[in-house]
């Protein structure tokens, strides 16, 4: 990620989340990427506790490249917060798959 980029947001910042998932996408051979970026304890009022970013990156056959993005906030601990961010990433992909077809 570049460091204008948390410079510029928070690092709990979709921004960041898309800078990272684009990062992985480059370097792999994969036609998807997902990142997730957050806090599960925060200290800064401005990002409350639970606050997680995402990021999707689906690469078609052509090449052309399809990113999606969200903030989500998630109640509990941190194992909880780390758990639930993980399930909800991994539930999104087809939803937002479908919408690229659709």
């Amino acid at each position: 990620m570049r460091d204008e980029t948390l410079a510029n947001f928070n690092l709990t910042s979709e921004e960041v989340a898309r800078e990272m998932a684009w990062g992985a996408l480059d370097a792999s051979n994969a036609n998807l990427a997902v990142s997730n970026t957050g806090v599960a304890d925060s200290v800064d009022p401005e990002v409350p506790s639970g606050t997680q970013c995402f990021a999707w990156v689906f690469k078609g056959s052509d090449g052309q490249r399809t990113t999606f993005s969200e903030t989500r906030r998630f109640e509990g601990d941190r194992s909880a917060i780390r758990a639930a961010s993980a399930r909800y990433a991994l539930q999104r992909i087809a939803e937002l798959h479908a919408r690229l077809s659709g």
